[in-house]
């Protein structure tokens, strides 16, 4: 067991041991000792606000609380509420306020997670640039809260530390700008049209003529204008015209093949306009000068869809239907679709012989079902076309874009023949052919034809099994057949057959099915009457 002297040696190297390692955490900087108000309360220190009348903006900056406590580590949760009020900012009338914005006390990542990294003297602090409304001619108040972990805004407001002492006397500029009303681009004319309405127009106060006239400067961005960015346009950007102070509209004509993002902006420059003679032009664009969402300005054309397919199906009542399927164009959005349809193979939607059968298909459908109307026959060549989503549209298909000759035949399972055909001897050498002309054609012819058996479609022969008569147009619905002379015969048959355009065969079709269009007349007799002959003779008186 060691002496006492020694015991009490050894457990004071102990606790100097422990102090040092005790100040390896705490940071080598100076702490501030003078940080106001209650520790935990963690409020702000050291406020200042200085208002810059050239950018006419207010730069407020405060420090964190210098503290070596446990109450630092709550540094990381708490965030700062920042209040402007044209009286001083007491618990009055704090409830009656709106902050303006918030700010995160200390960022653990920045701070790696060291606590002692955010107290004053070793955080940087803070600043903030608040924009002054244009107009505005007072002075004003700037105070801190603290917003805790559980909640709780702590409001010490304390003067010098949480709350600027003396008001910032803030004078701005009213706005001096255009007011934008509208802007459109119009694909079919590659122009984009700005239309604006002049200060001046409002409240006549700047100069209009004269060598002090102001000049309007229209400016394009691919990206948006704010105030923080004003001077940065001025300096690095060019206007794209400079106008007289009467004009209220400028037509942007689109170079060909352009796809981009535009952002307009319109100021006055004002020459010699402040005290010292120096021009002045307002960039501060927090009137309607400038434009806050993009405008697409796209005249290139897009891409045509690549085909999946394209088929025919018929119909049980004689008509029939065309799907064509494909797929999306890849990189385009917004984009609709279009059908067209012709008889021969394609490459432009801009021939006459080309229909526009459907448009305004939006993306995702990827297919169209074409009605192919009853008796129609033909080859059809189909193409879909992309409009993009400025209305661009490529009017030179593609291979990819277009089908082969489709085959579309709607009399598959329909009978094109004329219906209630009848047949009747009505005398005087004449058989009366009638029939009601066929449904779903119009100008068709009807052929007469007669045999002495129920011919079959297959075996029709013109003027071998079925023998000519006669042809009628559409319309009149009878034919009227002279009968040979002395004949008595009860196996005549009588046809009607049409003959008709239909969709885009070349020239007529003639369909002998012989499938409904008969009918076999009872008798017909054109024998002249047996001679009277006498059976008995009298002789009266």
């Amino acid at each position: 067991m060691g002496s006492p002297t020694a015991e009490q040696n050894g457990g004071l190297r102990a606790v100097m041991l422990t102090a040092v390692m005790l100040l390896a955490l705490a940071p080598l900087s100076h702490v501030h000792a003078e940080s106001e108000g209650h520790p935990d309360n963690l409020q702000a220190q050291n406020i200042q606000a200085t208002f810059n009348s050239e950018s006419e903006t207010t730069l407020i900056t405060w420090d964190n609380i210098a503290t070596a406590g446990s109450e630092l580590q709550g540094l990381f949760s708490a965030t700062y509420r920042l209040y402007r009020h044209s009286a001083p900012i007491d618990s009055t009338n704090l409830d009656t306020l709106n902050h303006f914005s918030e700010v995160d006390a200390c960022d653990a990542g920045s701070a790696g997670g060291n606590p002692f990294n955010c107290q004053g003297g070793t955080h940087p602090g803070h600043t903030y640039v608040f924009p002054v409304e244009p107009g505005t001619n007072g002075s004003f108040y700037y105070a801190i809260t603290t917003v805790l972990a559980n909640g709780t805004e702590a409001a010490e407001l304390l003067f010098n530390g949480s709350h600027i002492y003396e008001p910032v006397v803030e004078i701005t500029r009213s706005v001096y700008t255009p007011f934008m009303i509208s802007w459109i681009f119009d694909p079919a004319t590659s122009q984009t049209t700005l239309t604006w309405l002049n200060y001046n127009s409002i409240n006549n106060v700047l100069p209009d003529t004269g060598p002090d006239a102001l000049q309007i400067r229209i400016w394009r961005t691919d990206y948006q204008i704010t105030r923080e960015l004003g001077s940065y346009l001025v300096s690095q950007e060019t206007p794209i015209a400079v106008l007289n102070a009467s004009e209220t509209t400028y037509v942007v004509d689109i170079p060909a093949d352009t796809e981009r993002v535009s952002y307009y902006s319109i100021t006055y420059l004002l020459p010699n306009y402040t005290e010292s003679g120096e021009s002045y032009e307002d960039i501060r664009f927090v009137g309607q000068n400038t434009m806050t969402d993009s405008l697409v300005e796209d005249n290139r054309p897009p891409a045509q869809p690549i085909l999946l397919g394209a088929e025919f199906t018929s119909n049980p009542d004689g008509t029939g239907t065309t799907t064509v399927s494909w797929g999306d164009v890849a990189g385009e959005t917004g984009e609709t679709y279009r059908v067209y349809r012709s008889d021969q193979p394609f490459v432009s939607i801009l021939r006459n012989d080309v229909n526009l059968l459907v448009e305004g298909i939006l993306e995702g459908i990827n297919s169209y079902s074409v009605p192919v109307p009853q008796g129609f026959l033909g080859y059809s060549y189909y193409c879909v076309v992309t409009v993009d989503e400025t209305g661009v549209i490529n009017t030179d298909t593609t291979s990819d874009s277009c089908t082969n000759a489709i085959e579309e035949n709607a009399f598959y399972g329909w009978v094109a023949e004329p219906t209630n055909v009848h047949a009747e001897f009505i005398g005087d050498r004449t058989t009366r052919v009638s029939w009601s002309d066929q449904l779903g054609v119009e100008g068709e012819i009807y052929h007469i034809w007669h045999t002495t058996y129920r011919v079959s479609g297959a075996q029709f022969v013109e003027n071998e099994t079925m023998n000519y008569l006669g042809t009628v147009g559409d319309g009149i619905g009878y034919y009227d057949v002279e009968v040979p002379d002395d004949e008595y015969r009860t196996n005549s048959f009588y046809f009607v057959t049409s003959e008709a355009l239909y969709g885009n065969i070349n020239g007529t079709y003639h369909y002998t099915g012989l499938v409904q269009n008969y009918f076999q007349v009872p008798f017909e007799d054109t024998r002249a009457p047996n001679p009277p002959r006498i059976k008995n003779a009298f002789s009266i008186g």
